[in-house]
């Protein structure tokens, strides 16, 4: 495959982007297939989520008249990790927990879920809190995040990981917060080469320390990752005025073997190496979409672990029609998100035509 160029013809090396640079060609090692042979070869192939719990607070009318604000537990990785559990996926999540009450509220309801919480580690440090307006055509964020307790999470600190962990997933702003972005880059880029990767970019850019070294990074961990799922916002803050197209094909030569958008609206594009594929969004009356991309990302791989892809070489065996009923999977998950107020991830019941 040919290096991707943009319409000017500039290659989209480290030094070449506009802002901080695109992917460098750097590819996975040689025999990371057969690594993966004897790591992924499991009966139950489970998916760790790592990463931020944040307390999202919409604004709500009250009886009397006047405007309150009412919490949802959010937070990419949370919503990840609930949203596969509730799909009935063999599920984990890892993440730093504030012993507060919105603390004992997430554990309550990844516990009913029953997603394995034992890699959670517990603090007095407070939970990260944010407020939410929805007034816009898009989300937006206020965060309160300073000295909490995801602002304390080293990996080392939590169990280790047993060999029934198939896929390690990641994104969101954690990755551009330090030290955490730091120890997730290391447990990331050392677990490559026996487990597979799954990034969800999704950006926060009111809450990167650094952008540049934020953009740095996610260079570097979509080197190493085997599924990248990102929304056109997110490509428009990173790479500014690039095709879709051209961040695809760039992904793909880099070594991923899916890749995933969402489109708001327009719906959403799933591509691996000879299938390429939008589809637009099931039809529900839209309240919100925070946490729609986090819906449809959960059915996304909730399909694919049902289909084998993270078993021994599953992702080579992957055909189009297991990557095309990912995808409407995930669209139907993202569609009941959005017919609800807040990140409210469904069940599988749910989704049940």
């Amino acid at each position: 495959m040919p290096v991707p160029r943009s319409p000017g013809g500039e290659t989209f090396g480290l030094q070449s982007a506009k802002r901080g640079g695109f992917l460098s060609p750097a590819r996975h090692m040689p025999d990371r297939q057969e690594a993966m042979a004897g790591k992924a070869g499991k009966d139950d192939s489970v998916i760790l989520s790592i990463g931020e719990a944040v307390v999202d607070f919409f604004s709500a009318p009250l009886q009397d008249g006047t405007f309150g604000f009412r919490p949802v537990l959010g937070g990419s990785p949370f919503n990840l990790a609930l949203g596969l559990g509730r799909l009935g996926t063999p599920v984990g999540y890892s993440w730093a927990l504030s012993t507060d009450l919105f603390g004992g509220l997430f554990l309550d309801a990844l516990t009913d879920a029953d997603v394995d919480v034992n890699r959670i580690v517990h603090t007095s440090l407070p939970s990260t809190l944010a407020f939410v307006d929805t007034s816009a055509k898009q989300p937006r964020y206020a965060f309160f995040d300073h000295e909490s307790a995801g602002r304390v999470f080293d990996p080392v600190d939590a169990s280790s990981l047993t060999d029934d962990i198939a896929v390690l997933h990641t994104g969101s702003f954690a990755l551009g917060t330090e030290p955490v972005g730091s120890r997730l880059e290391n447990l990331l880029t050392v677990e490559a080469g026996a487990r597979l990767i799954s990034l969800d970019i999704n950006v926060r850019p009111e809450l990167v320390d650094d952008d540049d070294a934020y953009r740095s990074r996610l260079t570097r961990l979509m080197a190493i990752a085997d599924i990248i799922k990102a929304s056109d916002e997110d490509l428009a803050w990173l790479y500014p005025d690039v095709p879709h197209d051209f961040v695809i094909e760039a992904w793909l030569e880099a070594g991923a073997a899916i890749c995933a958008i969402t489109l708001g609206p327009r719906g959403a594009r799933v591509s691996s190496t000879g299938f390429d594929q939008i589809r637009p969004p099931h039809a529900r009356d839209v309240v919100d979409t925070v946490g729609a991309g986090d819906a449809f990302m959960a059915g996304f791989l909730a399909s694919l672990e049902e289909s084998g892809a993270f078993r021994a070489n599953g992702l080579a065996r992957l055909n189009s029609h297991a990557l095309e009923a990912a995808l409407d999977f995930g669209q139907r998950a993202s569609a009941h998100v959005c017919a609800h107020r807040g990140a409210e991830m469904p069940w599988r019941y749910e989704l049940m035509d």
